[in-house]
């Protein structure tokens, strides 16, 4: 573990000091007893009268009326705590020791504070208040905070790790923090004085929960009580990469759902955010303890959640509470009955979240973007060359151009209504009138004509995919 001059400070607090300690962001890597050095990685110590100097070349702490063999045994016992912490931090997270064991742990980096160990629902599982009956409810000052403050809200789907909350009330009396695990769970962590008049939590144990969470972010298993179909996680990748699977595995699956498909089912794929990596990692195991009977996992880009029919309405409500604080733009979603009906799912949900855009709303159905689909697969089996005729009759006549091609598009897109193609367009209807009367020049097509019409529609979305 590496130190700077505010630990050192700490590790000192029991003498009288007088400490000069600028903004140190210099480790200290050794320890020289004697004069001062100009090394700023070394920490010197050495009497100076009656008082004992603890130096490196940017910061000072005189510890007063004090012995040098005092000093030096008190900085050297924290120091050898806490690499005797490391080492054992990191021999369990190697041997892959219980959840408890760490939690443990962690305690003892803040004696004289009360640690507590939340769930994705604030549920509190272990404390270091020994009168606490667990597992019980998140209590009322933590729901305020996670309530009303977005970016705790943010911390309780495991985002943004260690972050201190300031504010007219908590002003620094609460740290906290997050473990994601690679099974996708998560635990968060709070630290907070056990007793009222104590001094505000400072850098110093910022700095240790920052070392104590860089530790166990490697661990493997939560050891908190979750759904148990994580581990089929590979049996849905395996269908989406589409491979055989067979009819036992569907039944064993459902099985451990709890639901059958062919009662009806909803897949949900939601956008994921590469610079949110805690929030891809720690959604779906959000998403499982909210909704119990649904099914998230990360995969690609995307995080792919299965949710049964009788839940789907509840389920939506729960995503748009989730997706919203955490700037999550949203998913898209559509029915299925069937396992073999996965892989298009996916492609068409898939293409639907790419022409989500912007929507205000975070959960949209993947009919509302089932043309774009039917396009971009039309267009991925190789027929981007297939043009309609009128198209480049528009194009290259005298006379023609884009303008009048995407006129004419719009207005067969409109159901040939004048109005609203002339609003769509943002121009006057008379303007509109003037270059239909162009277009009937240049081609002969009768926009009544319902197979023309489509033609042309897609063979023109087709040739502009990459601008939609």
């Amino acid at each position: 573990m590496l130190y700077n001059m505010e630990m050192i400070s700490q590790f000192l607090s029991g003498f009288e000091l007088e400490s000069q300690l600028g903004e140190d962001k210099l480790q200290i890597l050794s320890i020289a007893l004697g004069d001062a050095t100009e090394d700023p990685a070394v920490l010197s110590i050495y009497s100076q009268g009656e008082d004992v100097i603890c130096e490196n070349t940017s910061n000072k702490i005189r510890v007063l009326h004090s012995e040098l063999k005092d000093v030096v045994n008190a900085v050297v016992r924290r120091i050898e705590f806490y690499n005797d912490w490391e080492r054992r931090a990191l021999s369990a997270v190697a041997t892959g020791k219980p959840l408890s064991q760490y939690l443990a742990l962690l305690s003892e980096l803040f004696p004289g504070y009360t640690v507590k160990f939340l769930d994705a629902l604030g549920r509190i599982h272990y404390s270091t208040d020994e009168t606490e009956s667990l597992p019980k409810a998140m209590d009322p000052l933590y729901m305020t905070l996670i309530r009303n403050i977005p970016a705790c809200h943010r911390i309780s789907l495991g985002i943004t790790g260690i972050t201190v909350f300031w504010s007219s009330y908590f002003k620094r009396h609460y740290l906290y923090g997050n473990f994601v695990f690679p099974d996708s769970s998560f635990v968060i962590f709070s630290i907070f004085p056990s007793q009222g008049d104590s001094k505000p939590l400072g850098d110093f144990q910022l700095h240790l929960g920052q070392f104590a969470q860089g530790i166990f972010q490697c661990a493997n298993v939560s050891g908190l009580d979750q759904t148990g179909l994580m581990m089929n996680r590979n049996f849905i990748m395996h269908l989406l990469d589409g491979q055989e699977i067979s009819q036992q595995d569907f039944q064993d699956f459902e099985k451990a759902l709890g639901w059958s498909v062919s009662d009806g089912a909803y897949f949900v794929l939601i956008e994921n955010h590469p610079k949110d990596g805690f929030a891809a990692r720690a959604l779906p195991y959000t998403l499982s303890t909210r909704l119990p009977f649904s099914f998230a996992f990360n995969y690609n880009d995307a995080i792919v959640c299965l949710i049964s029919e009788c839940d789907f309405k509840y389920g939506c409500r729960v995503l748009q509470d989730l997706l919203a604080p955490v700037g999550f733009n949203g998913g898209v979603s559509l029915p299925f009955t069937s396992w073999h009906e996965i892989p298009n799912a996916y492609l068409q949900a898939k293409i639907s979240l790419k022409h989500k855009g912007q929507s205000e709303t975070n959960l949209l159905l993947c009919s509302d973007f089932l043309w774009d689909c039917y396009v971009e697969r039309f267009r991925s089996e190789g027929c981007e060359q297939l043009r309609h005729p009128a198209i480049d009759a528009l194009l290259h006549s005298p006379g023609g151009g884009e303008q009048l091609l995407d006129t004419f598009y719009w207005y067969l897109k409109n159901n040939c209504s004048l109005a609203a193609t002339a609003e769509k367009l943002d121009i006057h209807i008379n303007t509109l009138k003037y270059r239909m009367n162009k277009i009937r020049d240049i081609i002969h097509f009768d926009p009544q004509n319902y197979e023309s019409r489509m033609a042309f529609l897609v063979s023109y979305d087709v040739m502009h995919m990459k601008k939609l």
